[in-house]
């Protein structure tokens, strides 16, 4: 690989574990990846209050994308020259993408009143906790949406007028490894590729994108990306055929999947 690699990672499924969100099965490529100062971009639906947490966590120091795309959040002094962002952040500048909360939530109350839904603001803490798995300081912080509500369809027959009213109403939806997402025009594709020039911009060369994922929510950012790999799911199986599938479940197969890759650059 003669181009510096840059790695766009789903964190649901894929980097975390399924059921328990543990990363430790990916330790040792993490740790390589830190040493060979390979950037590590989160990609995925959690909340900017989520990927505060898990960075933490994961001594990660990169810009990363939140809310299926719906921004884009970089450290203040990560890129060494000028480029559009929309608002200064808790030390990150905000690429804004997506469609604003309220606009979402209008759309949400009108879908409704007609249909048999709940999402994640209809839920306290200790409800996405039951939900999810999540501890409950966790679930309070993927409360806090931004640009993406995750919703519960709960009669299945009810789904196409579901998609298709939210579509009527200028709106987009997605699915996760859990939910749907009701979201604006955007995705993790057009994050991903906005991301890429800016590095691209940085390195003063093309840069070799990697992308992982495991759902259909990140099908658009492996659209994006040089090489697209998805994650075994909890089942053993993937989600769709058209991408290089990856031997090995969550954390598993990213540990194998990004050594693999290195240890042949």
């Amino acid at each position: 690989m003669k181009n510096p690699p840059i790695i766009f990672s789903d964190l649901d499924g894929t980097l975390l574990d399924y059921h328990t969100y543990s990363y430790s099965a990916a330790e040792e490529a993490l740790q390589t990846c830190s040493q060979k100062h390979i950037p590590v971009v989160f990609c995925t639906s959690k909340t900017r209050s989520e990927m505060t947490y898990w960075r933490q966590q994961l001594s990660n120091e990169h810009p990363f994308i939140v809310e299926n795309g719906g921004a884009i959040y970089i450290p203040q002094s990560y890129f060494p020259f000028q480029y559009h962002y929309h608002s200064l952040t808790e030390g990150y500048h905000c690429v804004k993408l997506g469609t604003n909360l309220k606009e979402l939530i209008q759309v949400l109350k009108e879908l409704q009143q007609h249909f048999d839904i709940s999402s994640f603001l209809d839920w306290d803490a200790d409800q996405i906790a039951k939900e999810t798995g999540l501890s409950t300081q966790i679930a309070a912080m993927a409360r806090e949406r931004e640009f993406d509500i995750p919703f519960v369809i709960h009669n299945t027959d009810q789904d196409k007028d579901i998609f298709n009213t939210i579509t009527a109403k200028g709106l987009t939806w997605t699915k996760g490894g859990r939910f749907y997402h009701l979201i604006g025009d955007n995705d993790k594709g057009k994050a991903v590729h906005h991301l890429i020039e800016l590095f691209e911009k940085k390195e003063g060369t093309a840069v070799h994108s990697i992308g992982i994922g495991d759902s259909y929510n990140d099908f658009p950012m492996l659209n994006n990306v040089d090489d697209a790999y998805l994650i075994q799911r909890p089942d053993g199986s993937y989600v769709s055929d058209n991408y290089k599938h990856v031997t090995g479940i969550g954390p598993d197969g990213w540990n194998t999947l990004i050594l693999s890759i290195i240890n042949n650059d």
